[in-house]
């Protein structure tokens, strides 16, 4: 295996690693933990742990020229189109009763 491929199999690792902790802070709650772990952290911790993971790996696909860099300005462009979808979306779910409770 090159180096490239195994910094896309890291990106594909964190990805699940994200998906799965977002995965137990729905099943089980924000403030909820293992209690079988001596070092569980909150659902919330660790989901946010499972990020920087993963922006941690983003950052080496970058510094390897694999994708081009993301600077604030791009972050801050997509965080803008993708809110406003994502609002839309929400209202859609909450108007056809799939959702329910807090606001966006």
């Amino acid at each position: 295996m090159r180096m490239s491929e195994s910094h896309l199999v890291q990106l594909m690792e964190e990805c699940a690693e994200v998906i799965q902790a977002a995965s137990k802070y729905l099943r089980f709650g924000k403030y909820n933990f293992d209690p079988n772990d001596d070092n569980s952290k909150y659902n919330c911790e660790h989901l946010r742990n499972e990020i920087l993971d993963l922006y941690t790996v983003i950052r080496v696909l970058e510094l390897n020229n694999m994708i081009e860099s993301i600077d604030h300005n791009d972050t801050h462009a997509a965080y803008l189109a993708r809110y406003q979808k994502i609002k839309d979306t929400k209202a859609l779910s909450k108007s056809l009763g799939c959702i329910t409770g807090e606001n966006f």
